[in-house]
């Protein structure tokens, strides 16, 4: 399945009420496992970005339509990056020869 990293950070309504993190990304969590995806990695970081989450889905567009329907709430903004593989990037530039 394509994984994606997303940093995000919260909008000033995500830090307004940020002791419901824990059960925004329970619901989060739902939503991308209804959707046939998971979150593989989950980090809280320091910096331009509060959240670094790894998921995976089916397609692109199953990933976006759950991206966009979080970000609809208001909590967060976020940028999402097609993540490779080791493995899958070292034969995409092994084929460029």
């Amino acid at each position: 399945m394509p994984t994606y990293l997303s940093l995000v950070q919260l909008t000033q309504q995500g830090i307004e009420n940020v002791d419901q993190l824990p059960s925004r990304l329970d619901a989060f969590r739902e939503l991308v496992e209804d959707n046939d995806g998971e979150i593989v990695d989950y980090y809280g970081t320091l910096g331009s970005y509060d959240i670094a989450i790894v998921t995976e889905f089916p397609d692109a567009e199953t990933a976006a339509g759950v991206l966009l329907s979080t970000a609809r709430l208001g909590n967060v903004r976020s940028e999402t990056l097609t993540a490779f593989p080791e493995e899958t990037f070292r034969d995409m530039i092994g084929d460029l020869s």
